[in-house]
């Protein structure tokens, strides 16, 4: 997987992250799908992510804490660069 960067895919709705993969597969990255906002973090730690694409409505943490969390528990020593798209779709 060599020259391909994590592009990180986050929502609660299966069909929404079957949808995402679908428009963004041509891209040659590596697209990898989290259902919950807690999978996504355990994602962020343990790998070095270009983009996030994030449902604002998830539920179990708040979208705007999960930036700032992965960076806490990673550490300050080694700057994190996160690039967060917030995704929403009208009720």
């Amino acid at each position: 997987m060599t020259g391909q960067s994590h592009v990180l895919l986050v929502d609660d709705l299966p069909e929404k992250l079957l949808a995402y993969e679908v428009i963004l597969q041509d891209l040659g990255e590596n697209l990898v799908k989290a259902s919950s906002a807690r999978e996504a973090l355990q994602f962020l730690l343990k790998n070095d992510v270009a983009v996030v694409l994030v449902d604002v409505c998830m539920p179990e943490l708040t979208v705007s804490n999960l930036p700032r969390c992965s960076a806490t528990i990673r550490g300050s020593v080694r700057r994190r660069s996160f690039s967060f798209r917030l995704s929403f779709s009208p009720m």
